[in-house]
C-alpha cells in the first residue's frame, strides 16, 4: 500500500505557517517535505503547535 499524508499548521484561522508531506509505502515512512512558511500575519495558534513568528521570519511565503 502506498499513500501520501499532507499536514498544515496554521498561524491563525486563515494562514499557513508550516507544511509537511510524508509518503508511506510498504510500512515505511519517508519525509518528502517539511517547511516553515512565513504568513506575514499575526499568530494566535502558537499555543497549539509551538511555532512562532520568530521561527518563520526567514521562511518563504506561500504565494
Amino acid at each position: 500500500m502506498k499513500f501520501l499524508v499532507i499536514d498544515f499548521e496554521t498561524a491563525n484561522s486563515d494562514s499557513i505557517c508550516q507544511v509537511g508531506i510524508v509518503k508511506f509505502e510498504n510500512g515505511e515512512c519517508e519525509v518528502l517535505l517539511n517547511s516553515f512558511i512565513n504568513p506575514n500575519t499575526h499568530f494566535t495558534n502558537s499555543g497549539i503547535h509551538g511555532i512562532t513568528k520568530e521561527d518563520v521570519k526567514d521562511a518563504p511565503t506561500f504565494l
